[in-house]
This record gives structure tokens, sequence and C-alpha cells, in this order.
């Protein structure tokens, strides 16, 4: 259900080039080797690029270093996971950007064996400049697997039907 729903989302999107709905997929996942959450953040482009222009009031262009560094900036502050109240610290990874798509690649810091059932998970990308916006958060915890939905009103969310 899960695939189709991003299937179709993303059709739904790379048919327009002018659209009312504004979406980001993502995945996260616990590493049990490492006991680190791994987060796969997919954006629209142009979406990006726009939005961005308009939060930092300069023309953005994500093919330049210092673009990205501000769309690095942006991200982690609106990105979060919470473990027992605490946030849990997060590493940039990296980007990957072409012409119709941007990956962002995030991960925690280690949760030592503690219960992810207890984590939260805040998305609010493009949020402040779409009111459309919608992130679909797809999560994979040993076997619950579940998708989360963040939208202008709703930013964080628990991690639900996690038994561990």
């Amino acid at each position: 259900m899960r695939v189709l729903v991003t299937f179709l989302i993303t059709v739904l999107a790379s048919t327009s080039s002018a659209h009312q709905y504004y979406f980001s997929t993502s995945e996260i996942t616990l590493n049990p080797k490492t006991e680190q959450f791994e987060w796969v953040i997919e954006l629209t482009t142009h979406d990006l690029e726009y939005a961005l222009t308009d939060i930092f009031n300069k023309k953005i262009n994500l093919d330049s270093e210092t673009d990205q560094q501000l769309l690095q900036d942006y991200a982690m502050s609106h990105l979060s996971l919470q473990l027992k109240q605490q946030v849990i610290e997060l590493t940039w990874l990296g980007v990957e950007i072409d012409h119709h798509k941007t990956v962002i690649y995030i991960e925690s810091k280690n949760i030592y064996s503690s219960p992810a059932a207890h984590t939260r998970i805040a998305n609010s990308l493009l949020t402040d400049v779409f009111p459309l916006q919608v992130n679909i958060v797809n999560f994979s915890i040993g076997d619950n697997e579940g998708s989360l939905t963040f939208d202008q009103k709703t930013n964080t969310l628990p991690l639900t039907g996690i038994n561990k």
C-alpha cells in the first residue's frame, strides 16, 4: 500500500509543471547492527529551490555548494527525532540533486537499544512556504512497518505500531 501511495504521488507530481500539491516522501529505518536510525528524504527539486528562495530571500541554485549548505541548515532545523522526550542527535550524510528530485541522507546517533516505541518524529519541511505541503514518512523498525503523514498542522507524531 505504501508503495502504491508513493507511486501515485510521484506520477501526479510529474505530470504537471504548475501544481497545487506539494509533498515529500521519506523512509526511516532502524539499522539493527548500528542501532542508528537512517532517514532518506526525497523532495521535488523545483519546489525545494522555490521554497528556499522564498525563505532566504535570494535565488537558490542547488548546484551551488553555498546553497547546498543553506539546504542542509534548513533541513536540519525542520527534521528531528526524539526518544523518551530527548532529542536524538542527527548527522547530515549528504544530498543527491538532479533536475527532478533531491534526496537527503541523514542518520541518528546510536540509540543504545532503547525501545523505538518511545520515538517521535518531526518533519515540517516546506510547510512554512507551502500551506498544502504533505510529508509522508514511511518507517521500518524490525518487523514493524507503517506510514505517518505530516502537514502544516501536524508536524510531530509518535511512531505507531512499534512493539520494541
